[in-house]
């Protein structure tokens, strides 16, 4: 998803054949890439060591109030079933691909069984 935004603004602004990419074409192609990068080196950062983002000055009453917004969303039934309904979903949907995967698994081996226990034909 991070990447996409580079990717999609180098398509948009590169050049069809003829035409010459504005600067600042070039400058928004060149700043998705440059954001894509420090997202990804600091995404690696956070996600190896959470207490690093700690060091952002204002992050700590920012998280309180985040957590606090969350516990009062929580509190309201219909948010509850919405949020029963999408684990439902993720569920079923994980396990419908488990069956899927699994019958294609069985597929394949009940092939290589038939085609190694059927007789040669010899010449």
């Amino acid at each position: 998803m991070l990447g996409s935004n580079a990717h999609e603004k180098t398509k948009a602004t590169s050049d069809p054949p003829g035409m010459i990419q504005t600067p600042v074409e070039a400058a928004v192609a060149q700043g998705a890439g440059i954001g894509l990068a420090i997202g990804l080196v600091l995404f690696i950062i956070v996600y190896n060591w959470p207490t690093t983002i700690t060091f952002i000055p204002g992050i700590r009453p920012l998280m309180g109030l985040n957590l606090h917004f969350a516990d009062w969303l929580v509190g309201f039934r219909i948010v509850r079933v919405l949020l029963g309904f999408t684990l439902l979903a993720y569920v079923v949907n994980f396990g419908f691909m488990v069956l899927i995967g699994g019958a294609l698994l069985l597929g394949a081996a009940w092939s290589g069984l038939k085609r190694l226990l059927e007789p040669r034909a010899t010449a």
